[in-house]
């Protein structure tokens, strides 16, 4: 039973990223767009898609924030899923936004490279000074990467204090 509650919740995370994938999926290729719309243009719609401020705010900052909270509580399994999942993030932010306003990306994702990986050797080590350190740098990186690309009014910190009351942070009890 206790295991219901968590795949529930991946479930409706899961259903949450996958329903305009699939709406997207049902888009008519151009051709047939163009087509649809000449019959019925009030039918025809683009595909929705996340902006790259949305993918920021929902995909970076909260992994960013839960990062900090995992090590924290030196649950180093956890630390080590959500700094994958940023990771992934990053690439995914590339390759889907290779230019924000017509400046390049990749110039800032090279800003976090380094710090990621200082973070996955930190964390496979389970040390939490060189975790801090690491965590440190990459928040800068953020900063530098928010300097670069001139919105410097976004700035970010390492957090302090729970941000997700609704998550558990400390590693799990092991059972006797």
């Amino acid at each position: 039973m206790p295991m219901q509650r968590p795949v529930a919740r991946l479930l409706a995370v899961v259903a949450l990223f996958a329903f305009p994938l699939a709406a997207s999926a049902q888009t008519p290729s151009p051709g047939q767009a163009e087509t649809q719309s000449e019959a019925a243009p009030s039918q025809a719609r683009p595909p929705f898609r996340l902006g790259f401020g949305d993918m920021m705010v929902m995909a970076v900052q909260s992994r960013h924030m839960k990062l900090a909270l995992a090590a924290e509580q030196k649950n180093w399994k956890l630390a080590e899923w959500i700094r994958d999942e940023l990771e992934e993030t990053f690439t995914r932010l590339g390759r889907l936004y290779p230019q924000v306003d017509k400046v390049d990306l990749a110039p800032g994702l090279l800003m976090v490279k380094e710090p990621m990986e200082a973070l996955k050797k930190a964390i496979a080590d389970e040390n939490a000074k060189d975790f801090t350190a690491g965590y440190e740098r990459l928040t800068q990186g953020c900063n530098a990467c928010h300097t670069l690309y001139k919105v410097e009014e976004i700035s970010i910190k390492v957090p302090k204090g729970a941000q997700f009351p609704d998550q558990e942070f400390a590693p799990p009890k092991k059972s006797k």
